[in-house]
């Protein structure tokens, strides 16, 4: 699955958040973090940890081609 990277940073914006945050509040790396945002494929367990720490459901952040 991929994320929808544009929603994702914004998210970060509004939340005043960095990738490095973002990385600390879902226990991914932030090498993972920056991958999935520049449009890598991300497994199930990375988008439900990244969906957690955002406080949003997996659907709000996921494409679907």
């Amino acid at each position: 699955m991929k994320i929808k990277e544009f929603e994702v940073n914004l998210m970060l914006a509004e939340k005043n958040l960095r990738q490095s945050d973002l990385a600390k509040l879902s226990g991914i790396s932030r090498v993972t973090i920056n991958s999935v945002l520049n449009g890598k494929t991300a497994n199930a367990r990375t988008i439900h940890a990244i969906a957690k720490a955002l406080n949003v459901p997996v659907r709000q952040i996921i494409t679907v081609d």
